[in-house]
Order: structure tokens, then sequence, then C-alpha cells
């Protein structure tokens, strides 16, 4: 089973912790946790909607425009939460 509780999942089988974050909270909870200068950053981006990324992977014209396309989006704010994982970098004080 797996439990919710303050947007954090507990897999009981698999013994993980997992949080979830809408996008905007992850720049906030890293920078009150006394962190600067906090950006989030999506991991997939949108990409993983084109359902054939993998061949667009493969071949080295396609992968370069898929690469810098994701790379041109992948702080968008209004983008992030299309991307199935985000991440966050700050600056340790």
């Amino acid at each position: 089973a797996i439990l919710e509780y303050y947007g954090t999942y507990y897999n009981e089988i698999d013994r993980f912790n997992k949080g979830t974050h809408r996008p905007e909270e992850l720049a906030v909870e890293i920078t009150e946790c006394g962190f600067a200068q906090c950006q989030t950053f999506a991991v997939e981006s949108a990409a993983w909607l084109l359902g054939d990324i993998q061949d667009q992977l493969e071949d080295p014209e396609r992968r370069e425009i898929l690469l810098d396309a994701i790379q041109k989006i992948e702080t968008e704010p209004s983008l992030l939460g299309a991307s199935p994982h985000i991440m966050a970098m700050a600056k340790k004080p």
C-alpha cells in the first residue's frame, strides 16, 4: 500500500519515501531551508509527451534539436509541471 501524508508518499513494500511538490513549492521549500538562489529545472521536460522520444534520441540530428528545445524551456515556470520530475539547484550559504 502507498500512503500519502503531508506531500510525501511512503511505499510500505519497497520502503521508500518520495516527496511530491508543485513546481513553485519546491523552490520555496529549498529557500526556507536557508539555501540561496534556488532555481528549478524540468528533468524530462514536456518531451516525454512526444511518445517517440527514444527514436529521437537515437538519431543524432533529431537528438540535437530535441535537447536544444528542452534546454530552452527547462526553467520556464509555466511548463515545469509538464515534466514528470523536477529538481532544484541552490547555493549553500
